[in-house]
């Protein structure tokens, strides 16, 4: 397995992009230049396998849109989602007053009554120039509310369930290497 003696600006600040140009000295005096995925740079020392080698410990790989619809019910199978860990009950929402007319006519506090529900959720990724936009969609989203209100001053309570048959969210995040803890910033 070569090892580069890091010679070129991206190797000497360490790997941070793809496709970087890789000057690798081997022990037998052959040096090797060309351009490579650099799969681990630590600004000194690169690590290049010869085409069509596997590396042992790490992945390095390149995702086309294609593969997103692949990979998105991958994802979802490792991915686990509990909206009551997310606003378990008592989770405030609103909590300020609402109309003014010189003193605080009307104060509303609404809280989670009970954990939300849903009855499952998909996830959807797509390419981006530069990141990823993910897509979970909850299904059957269910939110028992309790309104705490008072107006000029004398308590008016009740209670609310927000429902919504589907509700998405979406999110662009970038997947970059940082040797040697891997990141994904949003």
């Amino acid at each position: 397995m070569p090892r580069g003696a890091g010679r070129g600006g991206a190797a000497r600040r360490g790997v941070q992009q793809a496709d970087v140009l890789v000057e690798a000295h081997y022990t037998k005096g052959d040096v090797l230049r060309e351009r490579r995925t650099v799969v681990y740079g630590d600004g000194a020392t690169a690590e290049v396998l010869p085409d069509g080698a596997t590396l042992t410990d790490a992945v390095g790989l390149r995702v086309n849109e294609r593969a997103f619809t692949k990979l998105a019910p991958v994802v979802k199978a490792l991915t686990t989602f509990d909206p009551g860990a997310v606003a378990p009950a008592g989770t405030v929402f609103l909590d300020e007053c609402v109309t003014k007319i010189i003193l605080c006519t009307v104060y509303v506090r609404a809280s989670t009554a009970a954990p939300p529900s849903i009855s499952g959720f998909d996830v959807a990724l797509d390419s981006n120039q530069g990141d990823v936009r993910a897509v979970v969609t909850l299904h059957d989203l269910h939110v028992p509310m309790a309104i705490a209100a008072r107006v000029v001053g004398a308590p008016v309570n009740c209670s609310m369930d927000v429902d919504a048959t589907t509700s998405p969210s979406t999110a662009a995040t970038r997947w970059a290497p940082t040797p040697p803890t891997p990141t994904i910033s949003t």
